[in-house]
């Protein structure tokens, strides 16, 4: 098998189909590999949501009603990633 349809076929292993919390359609993502929440945009109606991987299946989660543990922007700050005293 040449590595490009090897790389391919890997790619496609790692979608993941769920369902935008906006529209309530499917949609095709490509979850984080290390369990940390993303954001992604639906293909069908365009508004971010966030993706989180879970130990059963996937997360997601509206930006507006998630916990700051699943938003990527607000993670690295409550984590501890920011400058401390």
């Amino acid at each position: 098998m040449a590595p490009s349809t090897q790389q391919s076929l890997h790619a496609a292993v790692l979608e993941e189909n769920v369902i935008c919390p906006y529209c309530q359609e499917n949609t095709v993502i490509l979850p984080a590999a290390n369990y940390r929440p993303i954001f992604v945009e639906c293909g069908v109606c365009g508004k971010q949501f966030i993706a989180e991987r879970m130990k059963k299946g996937i997360q997601v989660l509206k930006v507006e009603g998630a916990p700051c543990c699943s938003d990527p922007d607000r993670r690295a700050i409550e984590t501890g990633l920011g400058d401390e005293d």
